[in-house]
């Protein structure tokens, strides 16, 4: 059986007409029969519950005995006897019965909503007391006129006892004493044993014949279980209508009968005859139920039992194959297996869509109306359940419609459900779905909290820009048999906005109106066999093309043909844009033409990149090529690296690498071909560790990628993350590795570091390296075990002495794990007994660092003070005597849309003298820290070149040394060596004559998205949106031998820039747009002055930022483009106390 016959056999069997004759009839013989069987129960029942706290009856037993032997001493009078009152019970139980339960039927078809439904609690309740309430006509009089009869001590006819009540008692009136009681009762015990019936049979076994009527046995003893349940519940009913109807007592009303009862008998007499009335409708009921079922009187009649299909049981044997059509069909309106049953159906549609900028400026936005026909029409039904289906446009009134082909559709039916939410792929992305639970034929669909855009959506901060896509849709069926969607209604909004600019980003809304208006099933000789899968035959007989096999890939019909690659364009206004304002200019327009260069990267094939590298004009932009070719982070990216650029290009390495470092990717694929190439290098080359450095960086953001990815290696299951770790260490562990390392912050790198510190093999400078990636691991992964190492360290009692440099280190991971290593801060402050003149810049750096925790981190802050107030450890006048220069510096720079950016910095002296300092600019969204920049100096023996000869020789002949080590968003270049020794120290003093020098200039993306998806408008959304940074930092230093003074300037210009561009196309024609973007342009400065005529050197360091400009621009169809430009105002930082101090000794210097 295929959908189709599901279909319409459900059609039939809700058109299909009720037999009442039959029905009435069965409820008439299941009520003689019934009545037959338990009448003498009936008539102990009625005599129990009459007794008046009198004990003429002490049982059901005793009345039964006494109720026999009262009718004489012959068989045939006391069987008689046992049936006084049942002539009129038998006579008028054929239309009860048949009220009861045909009415019962009726009322439950009406109140089914469909054949597949199970009828509700509530609204079986409701069929059964309505039914109740129409048998009452027949009921109240019976139970009147068998009540006088079974209390009658003589034998009276019927006919005496009505003619009494007709012409002595009041008349018809008469007949119905107790209308009231009998009333209550009867709607009760319908209303409860009806659905309880329905309920109990329901779990029986089914009938073979696929009608879904229970078998006998099952029908029996549901009845008979219902039956006593009900009836034992509406007992107390019972007792007082009997009591109404006895007519001995007179009562003024149902409450009346109640009070006095329980007033002169107790709560007990309301149960008088319970278990007699539990054995006299429990019997009764599940033996008319079960007649009644049977189906007796169309075999009197000579007619055909109807038959009426579970259609839920069928849908569920179809799914299994068991199903034959022949046996459930009473017929078939076509008997032609050739011919198939289909279904047309035509639609009007409206829709209406619009984009724009602001609210204020949606009343002004020109609008895309779409308007016409179309039909949807069913082709091809499967033995697996699966259907084909053609949506045709059949008329288009707006004449804006295009012509667009058919679209064949292949699917499977969803089944009936109660309604769920859940988070599914969908066309839009990875989206919440909520379906309502269908209700008076509307039902609603939510589509929202959407990962919008599928494969590629990377935004480097959380929270930079906001997307949000919503669809509401309604939709209606038809209130007739055939439930038809006859009508939807839905609203859909696109919104791209940021925290960073009110004015920033788009609005799209669509509404859409369908409405059925016809209806048609057809009879076609089949086109496709029904073995035949849906798919095949849309392909074989309609020559349809497969443009998908899921709803939520990326679909799109009737969109012509690709674009051409836009990649050689942009690198070319890039160009262009170089040659008019110069190469040491820098603007916002760097970082926007960076980004729209990698967007337009990410399609170019092979020999758009051999063309661009080829061409003479890109040799002055061959750094951002090398930047976006690395930035793709594909196989075939990489492979063109390889073989064209780095021949073309072999000094932009590092550019390469740059790119390849903060690419967006996470191609698997790709990781691996980028250790092979690292494989393939010479051991211990400078490109060897140059490409190890940056494939630290690449997998420290494949672990990051998400939850699971992360806690995967940080338990060492990324084969390829180990891999690589344990490649590294195979020669040993030296400083380069650890630098490498703190790329790639994982458990197995803070092992390795945790392993060499403060340990017999260490060299002091590997020693530092493996301290600075324990400094940069998640402060998770610190123990006892380490802490006590760190301790050792702080104190200088590890198997090697420590430097000051690896002590003032030690400290920052300490300060990291406080308060959560609570014994660390005791440990610390413990030792400050051991305080002197030799370690007094150890113990300020220290002091500084506590206070710049406690900056940045209140609770950290609150938590020294505690620990101060105890007496052992309260400050003393020794620990605020301390002279030296070491300190750590903390200060909040800006507060923004959420975010908050700061800067740390740290440095040390040791004998007056500068050794090494830090730089931090760090971006924080609540608990999530990302790292701007950062900036790390390291020096050695400077003061080597200023002491005299009578001076310690063996200082002299030390060797001077200076490292840089800089990091951009998470990522730390190589240690790059600015002199080391006599000739690198000369050259590098010969070339500070104060010229301007590019020390660096890298791109960086911030936002990269593209998407496309359909409305249900009938258009479909282009979305581009992408933002980078473009940093450019620029040295000029000069060194004065005959002063022996220097004056160093370092300048890093910043260009940030966000940009979307949302487009509304109809087929390929675009319809409307907006395109919104951001930028920002600003300076950092620094200014270091040194005079090193003598020991210590005077120095003087001063920061500061130039003004920054922000630009927000939006262009719509209009072609009118808008700009909104603001300034904040430039600043100087404040110095703290110690770089205060060392500027008014440098001037006093001077």
């Amino acid at each position: 059986m295929d959908a189709d016959d599901l279909e319409l056999l459900e059609e039939e069997c809700n058109n299909q007409p009720i037999r009442y004759l039959p029905k009435v009839l069965n409820g008439g013989i299941s009520g003689i029969i019934g009545v037959s069987c338990v009448f003498p129960m009936d008539l102990v029942k009625t005599r129990l519950q009459n007794q008046k706290g009198t004990n003429t009856y002490t049982g059901i037993i005793d009345c039964f005995k006494k109720t026999w032997q009262s009718a004489g001493p012959k068989r045939i009078n006391q069987v008689k006897g046992l049936y006084q009152g049942a002539s009129i019970n038998i006579f008028l139980i054929t239309p009860e019965k048949a009220i009861k339960l045909v009415a019962n039927d009726f009322f439950r078809h009406a109140l089914m909503r469909d054949r597949v439904e199970r009828l509700s609690v509530p609204r079986g309740m409701l069929a059964g007391g309505a039914a109740g309430f129409c048998q009452v006509i027949i009921t109240t009089p019976m139970e009147l006129l068998k009540i006088r009869m079974q209390q009658s001590e003589k034998r009276e006819k019927v006919t005496r006892i009505v003619w009494d009540l007709l012409t002595k008692n009041g008349g018809i009136a008469a007949l119905y004493r107790g209308l009231g009681p009998t009333m209550a009762r009867d709607i009760t015990f319908s209303a409860l044993y009806f659905p309880l019936f329905a309920y109990l049979d329901g779990l029986g076994p089914r009938k073979k014949d696929d009608s879904g009527d229970a078998v006998f046995w099952a029908s029996f003893v549901s009845g008979l279980t219902a039956g006593a349940i009900a009836s034992f519940s509406v007992t107390p009913l019972d007792v007082v209508k009997t009591r109404i109807q006895a007519g001995e007592t007179k009562y003024k009303g149902i409450c009346d009968a109640l009070y006095r009862i329980l007033k002169d008998e107790g709560p007990s007499a309301l149960f008088k005859g319970a278990i007699c009335r539990m054995m006299v409708m429990a019997p009764l009921f599940a033996i008319a139920q079960t007649v009644y079922y049977i189906g007796l009187a169309e075999k009197l009649i000579g007619i055909e039992k109807a038959v009426v299909p579970d259609l839920g049981a069928i849908k569920k044997r179809a799914r299994n194959g068991e199903i034959n059509l022949d046996q459930i069909r009473r017929s078939q309106p076509v008997n032609d297996e050739d011919i198939a049953r289909l279904l047309k159906v035509d639609y009007s549609f409206r829709t209406e869509s619009l984009i724009y900028d602001l609210l204020e400026n949606k009343e002004n936005a020109e609008s895309t109306i779409l308007a016409g026909n179309f039909s949807f029409e069913t082709l091809h039904h499967d033995t697996e359940g699966g259907m084909l289906a053609r949506f045709t446009l059949t008329k288009c009134t707006t004449d804006n419609c295009g012509n667009p082909p058919p679209v064949y559709v292949a699917f499977r039916q969803a089944e009936y459900g109660e309604g769920d939410t859940q988070y599914v792929n969908t066309v839009y992305g990875r989206c919440q779905l909520d379906f309502g639970r269908p209700e008076d034929k509307r039902f609603r669909r939510i589509i929202d909290n959407c990962e919008v855009g599928k494969g590629l959506n990377f935004s480097r901060f959380e929270g930079l820009e906001t997307v949000n896509y919503h669809q509401d849709a309604w939709y209606t069926q038809n209130t007739k048999v055939d439930a038809d969607i006859v009508m939807i209604d839905a609203i859909e909004s696109l919104t791209f906005r940021s925290p960073f600019h009110e004015k920033y980003g788009f609005q799209l809304e669509s509404r859409t109106h369908v409405e059925i208006t016809n209806r048609t099933r057809v009879f076609i000789k089949r086109i496709c066999s029904q073995e035949l899968e849906s798919t095949k035959c849309a392909e074989k007989e309609y020559g349809a093309q497969i443009v998908g096999h899921r709803k939520y890939e990326k679909v799109r019909i009737g969109s012509g043909s690709e674009k051409n690659n836009r990649l050689s364009e942009e690198i070319n206004k890039y160009r262009e844009h170089l040659a008019d304002m110069g190469d040491s200019h820098i603007c916002e327009k760097h970082s926007m033409f960076y980004a729209n260069i990698m967007q337009e990267a990410r399609g170019a094939k092979k020999e758009d990149w051999v063309e661009i590298m080829k061409n003479p004009e890109n040799e002055h932009v061959l750094a951002i090529i090398g930047n976006v070719l690395g930035g793709v982070g594909t196989v075939e990216s990489l492979e063109i690296a390889k073989e064209i650029y780095l021949i073309e290009a072999a000094d932009h390495l590092d550019d390469l690498l740059f790119g390849i470092a903060h690419s967006t990717s996470n191609n698997e694929k790709w990781h691996k071909q980028l250790m092979y190439w690292w494989a393939s290098l010479p051991p211990k080359s400078q490109e060897y560790w140059k490409v190890a450095n940056t494939i630290a960086s690449v997998l420290r953001k494949r672990c990051e990628h998400s939850t699971s990815s992360l806690n995967s290696c940080n338990k060492k299951k990324e084969k390829i993350v180990e891999k690589f770790i344990n490649d590294l260490k195979t020669d040993g562990m030296d400083v380069k590795v650890f630098e490498v390392l703190e790329n790639l912050p994982i458990f197995s790198s803070f092992e390795l570091a945790r392993d060499l510190i403060c340990s017999k093999n260490g060299l002091e400078i590997v020693e530092k390296a493996a301290l600075r990636v324990i400094l940069r691991a998640d402060q998770g992964f610190y123990d006892s075990q380490l802490t006590k190492k760190l301790i050792g360290l702080f104190r200088n009692t590890c198997p090697m002495e420590t430097s000051t440099t690896n002590s003032q280190i030690a400290i920052e991971i300490l300060l990291k794990c406080v308060p959560d290593h609570q014994n660390v801060a005791t440990l610390i402050l413990r030792t400050e007994s051991l305080q002197n003149e030799n370690n007094a810049e150890k113990w300020n750096y220290l002091y500084k660092a506590i206070e710049a925790s406690g900056k940045k981190d209140e609770l950290k802050e609150a938590f020294w003070t505690k620990m101060r107030q105890f007496k052992i450890f309260r400050p003393k006048w020794l620990n605020r005597a301390i002279f030296a220069d070491s300190h750590v510096h903390w200060r909040n720079i800006a507060e923004a849309a959420g975010f908050e950016m700061y800067a740390e910095s740290t440095t040390e002296f040791e004998a007056k003298m500068f050794q090494r300092s830090t730089f931090d600019l760090v971006l924080k969204k609540s608990k999530r820290e990302n790292n701007l920049f950062s900036l790390t100096i390291d020096t050695a023996n400077l003061d080597s070149y200023v002491k005299s000869k009578k001076e310690d020789q063996e200082d002299q002949e030390k060797v001077a040394e200076a490292n840089i080590r800089l990091g951009l968003f998470g990522h730390k270049l190589p240690t790059y060596n600015i002199f080391k020794g006599n000739g690198d120290l000369i050259s590098a003093v010969w070339n500070a004559d104060g010229r301007t020098i590019k020390a660096f200039e890298g791109h960086v993306p911030l936002r990269d998205t593209r998407f496309s998806f359909p409305l249900l408008s009938g258009l479909s959304v282009d979305v581009r949106s992408s933002g980078a940074i473009s940093t450019r930092i620029n040295v000029a230093a000069e060194v004065s031998l005959w002063n022996q003074k220097s004056e160093t300037d370092v300048d890093a210009f910043v260009s940030a820039s966000l940009q979307t561009h949302a487009n509304l196309v109809f087929g390929t024609r675009p319809t409307n747009f907006v395109t919104s973007s951001i930028s920002a342009l600003s300076t950092f400065s620094t200014d270091t002055n040194v005079a090193f005529s003598s020991t210590p050197y005077e120095f003087c360091l001063k920061s500061s930022q130039d003004s920054i400009k922000i630009t927000q621009t939006t262009f719509n169809d209009n072609k009118k483009g808008i700009n909104r430009k603001r300034n904040f105002a430039p600043k100087t930082y404040r110095l703290d106390d110690i770089v205060t101090n060392q500027c008014n000794r440098h001037a006093r210097e001077l």
